[in-house]
């Protein structure tokens, strides 16, 4: 069973007087079910789905789906979890494991602020709080009662700033950002700082030419994505520089991030990403996380969304594209600009 649909059953499950399952469950349990192997599209079985609600582990060595490693040995004492998988209807029964992978994506999408932050001061789109709380006009998200906003007009929107914890939130208002308009995003009321949304577009904007601001931040911040290791956003715009890739593409993606991870005799410029990818896959245990966290969406974050599978950076774009799709209702990203010309040409 592919451990992305595994993650999303287990956090749909109920035990049975309705409370959801405690997420302090033993990491043997999950990393013990994924040892079922699935195709990418066939149906899940009935009865695997079934069992996984009652499981007794045995102690020893577990090796996941994805081979990435083998757990830790655990007690001789079986670890049992009660729990009842909701029934599946005919929809559900029908679903990819791409569409399973966007869920998985969406649950893991909260572990993204911090690198969103980070991308925000790389491209020098935070401000001081207390400029926002003297400038604000308009404030979405329930202010509390010590919290005073000097410049408050609610019929304007002039300035209007968001607090909301959020990344969903924080990936809809960037992309519905106005240039001529403020707005600002805090995590919190008690935050320090807050994002400036008009700067952080403008920012990307200048470093990627014809890429959506929202869909470079989702592969830079690792929004949803597995590359939250794999990277970091200074080194990433270090070697956009340096290698003057001016544009978000499978093929620049993969040169930046795995030129430094692994070494290619390089046959020719058209084979290098080719090379690169093979190379990544012979050496992709090497980037294995050796952490072993005690909650269940904690081990899934580590193993599952640090270092991607050579397949997984291979369609990287294209799975950022699905998911903002899913999120935004928009699927193209990376035409803006030229569609901008081709209509001023028309005039």
């Amino acid at each position: 069973m592919d451990a992305h649909k595994l993650y999303v059953k287990y956090n749909s499950s109920t035990i049975s007087d309705g409370v959801q399952v405690q997420q302090d469950v033993n990491t043997i349990q999950l990393a013990r079910m994924m040892g079922i192997i699935e195709t990418e599209c066939s149906l899940l079985d009935e009865d695997t789905i079934l069992n996984m609600g009652t499981l007794t582990m045995d102690p020893g060595p577990i090796t996941n789906a994805e081979t990435k490693e083998a757990a830790p040995t655990v007690p001789n004492t079986p670890t049992t979890v009660q729990a009842q998988a909701k029934a599946p209807d005919s929809t559900e029964k029908s679903k990819c494991i791409a569409e399973y992978i966007h869920e998985c994506d969406t649950l893991m999408i909260q572990h993204s602020g911090p690198r969103i932050n980070a991308l925000a001061r790389a491209v020098g789109a935070v401000v001081d709080i207390k400029w926002v709380h003297s400038f604000a006009s308009q404030v979405i998200g329930d202010i509390p009662s010590e919290t005073v906003y000097e410049t408050l007009r609610p019929e304007s929107d002039r300035h209007v700033h968001i607090v909301n914890n959020n990344v969903i939130k924080f990936v809809e208002a960037l992309h519905n950002v106005q240039p001529n308009k403020i707005t600002t995003f805090a995590w919190t009321h008690n935050s320090n700082h807050a994002i400036h949304l008009q700067k952080f577009d403008t920012g990307l904007r200048q470093r990627f030419k014809n890429v959506k601001s929202v869909f470079s931040a989702t592969i830079l911040a690792s929004i949803g994505l597995p590359m939250h290791e794999l990277f970091k956003i200074k080194d990433y715009f270090t070697n956009t520089r340096k290698w003057r890739f001016k544009n978000m593409t499978s093929d620049s993606l993969i040169k930046t991030t795995l030129r430094p991870k692994v070494t290619i005799q390089k046959i020719d410029e058209k084979l290098e990403t080719n090379q690169l990818l093979k190379e990544y896959n012979k050496t992709e245990t090497i980037f294995d996380v050796q952490d072993h966290p005690k909650t269940v969406e904690m081990f899934m974050f580590k193993h599952w969304y640090s270092y991607p599978t050579g397949q997984e950076m291979k369609t990287m774009i294209e799975r950022a594209t699905f998911n903002l799709n899913k999120w935004t209702g928009e699927s193209d990203f990376l035409n803006e600009v030229r569609k901008k010309k081709r209509r001023h040409r028309k005039k």
